[in-house]
């Protein structure tokens, strides 16, 4: 009989702190729709969280461990339409972040390791038309980048090796519009702009990424 009090007594104790040390805190908007619910263990934010706007639709949901993001994290417009998509690893975004318009269309898509932009690039019109297509290696812009116009035409190209290449960008009949160099993501280096005619019009000189005086 001993034996079974001590055991229930065990048990009791374990229930007690296994309560303290989980807990769901919830708050309210003043109209009385939940507002947050995030999960602790151990006085830390642990699995999953989730925050709401006022009118009771989702704003964004996420994953920790102890305090820090680690797994999927989603984001909302008001409208209930998603706004991003993304994954984290102990803190740091890996894998591919998605972001959309609120009208639902996908206008980004990146890829990420340990927060670096590292993997395909795309970026899209707010109707879902493509508009940027490249590539980053550890941050940098890498080998061939493409730029439409919303119509789907092909108006600029860029070829990289580790941040440093050449751009251009042509009119509607093929001319080239314009051209500059690129160092480290950056603009070095003389832009030379052309008329419709092929006839150079202007040159900006750049170093660095900000415009300087013609050397």
């Amino acid at each position: 009989m001993k034996m079974k009090i001590k055991l229930l007594l065990f048990v009791s104790v374990l229930f007690i702190f296994g309560s303290c040390s989980e807990k769901t805190k919830k708050s309210f908007w003043e109209n009385g729709n939940l507002k947050s619910e995030l999960n602790y263990k151990d006085g830390k934010l642990n699995g999953i969280s989730t925050w709401y706007y006022e009118n009771g639709e989702k704003e964004l949901e996420a994953y920790y461990k102890d305090n820090v993001l680690d797994g999927p994290l989603k984001r909302w417009y008001e409208n209930g339409v998603p706004e991003t998509e993304s994954f984290y690893i102990d803190g740091k975004l890996n894998g591919l972040a998605v972001t959309y318009s609120s009208f639902g269309y996908k206008v980004l898509e990146e890829n990420y390791r340990n927060d670096t932009l590292t993997g395909k690039y795309y970026k899209y019109y707010n109707d879902g038309a493509p508009q940027v297509a490249g590539e980053y290696l550890d941050g940098l812009f890498h080998g061939r980048w493409i730029y439409y116009s919303n119509h789907g035409k092909i108006v600029g190209m860029g070829e990289f090796d580790k941040g440093s290449g050449t751009q251009k960008a042509w009119w509607p009949d093929g001319q080239i519009k314009r051209e500059v160099s690129y160092v480290n993501n950056l603009k070095n280096g003389a832009e030379r702009w052309y008329g419709p005619d092929g006839k150079l019009e202007k040159v900006i000189y750049f170093e660095d990424g900000v415009e300087v005086d013609i050397p």
